[in-house]
């Protein structure tokens, strides 16, 4: 077989592989750097994406540490994050959405086909489903693959806290584990867009890139670290 180029390997993937702490200090390392430039409306933009996505790596991590020693979330924590989707995530998927595809249109109505109602009516399952259904839309749809990262990251997060809030012992470690390394791969996904937008946006000074990523972690393996703290 052909080896793939090596531009085309994402090197996140590869560090973090096997040390989910490496993945925590790199994305929470990128975030402060993004912060640090945001007065560029560029670097604005790639921090408003990769915000929720960090977030979502964190708050699972959280969840499967809790479950581990043996804390059991509670329903306030699913009803804060369904609060937090209504007040805040429902408007901005809307935007991005409708930014491209306007109310009324074939598209709009295919991601939105009974509105709101799918995110704040029925079970929490069916609506932690909507969320899960509207993110892999957007995912595989190019003018809204960024709305689609958001979404799914953010799926990610109530689905663990609904698993945390409803089991204890090994089937709750299990399934932590795998909503988190799910978290992981969106992590390292985001991170890889944000380089490839950077070095297009430095491309005369591609060096400047390495100002955005903790480079030292770039260089090496991850180590085998990956238990649970």
């Amino acid at each position: 077989m052909t080896r793939p180029y090596r531009f085309f390997i994402n090197p996140f993937l590869s560090i973090t592989r096997t040390s989910n702490r490496i993945a925590l200090t790199v994305g929470v390392d990128h975030h402060a750097k993004l912060v640090g430039g945001q007065a560029d409306p560029d670097i604005a933009e790639l921090l408003l994406s990769f915000k929720p996505v960090l977030d979502a790596f964190i708050s699972v991590n959280s969840n499967l540490n809790g479950v581990l020693g043996g804390y059991k979330a509670r329903t306030q924590n699913v009803e804060e994050l369904f609060e937090t989707m209504n007040s805040e995530k429902l408007s901005y998927w809307e935007g991005q959405v409708f930014y491209f595809y306007p109310k009324g249109t074939v598209k709009a109505t295919e991601l939105f086909p009974k509105k709101r109602r799918p995110f704040q009516q029925g079970t929490y399952e069916e609506r932690i489903q909507a969320i899960k259904v509207l993110g892999n839309v957007c995912a595989a749809t190019p003018n809204l693959a960024a709305v689609g990262a958001n979404i799914l990251a953010f799926h990610t997060q109530i689905e663990s806290a609904r698993v945390a809030q409803q089991s204890d012992g090994e089937a709750a470690v299990a399934a932590q584990r795998s909503l988190r390394e799910t978290a992981r791969l969106l992590l390292c996904e985001e991170l890889y867009g944000n380089m490839a937008a950077l070095m297009h946006k430095f491309r005369k000074n591609p060096e400047a890139v390495g100002d955005f990523f903790e480079m030292e972690l770039l260089r090496r393996r991850g180590e085998d670290d990956n238990e649970d703290e």
